[in-house]
């Protein structure tokens, strides 16, 4: 899996099925659970996907999956009110146009 690249190009990294496990199952910022849906915006090899996908999964939440690879606002905004989603992860740039094109 690759870093977001946010200190300069993304870097491929190595995580153990522990590391991976216990970013799902021991973390405080972000609830999971039954009545969690989650938007699956993150490329597969980011480290985030793991979280949109595998944290909601792994607590009986759902996990709504985004067509594509490359975040697209509409898309995001369509699904989000769609599928009730209640977790997204976003860039805050992202973020911004979605409050401000899609409200």
């Amino acid at each position: 899996m690759f870093t977001s690249g946010s200190t300069g190009r993304p870097k491929g990294i190595l995580s153990t099925h522990r590391n991976l496990v216990s970013t799902l199952t021991a973390q405080t910022y972000a609830r999971f659970g039954p009545d969690e849906v989650f938007l699956q915006c993150s490329p597969v090899s980011w480290d985030a996907f793991s979280l949109e996908f595998w944290g909601a999964l792994l607590h009986g939440g759902s996990t709504v999956l985004q067509p594509g690879q490359r975040p697209d606002p509409a898309v995001i905004s369509a699904l989000s009110r769609q599928h009730a989603v209640t977790m997204l992860q976003l860039s805050s740039s992202l973020f911004n146009h979605l409050t401000d094109e899609h409200p």
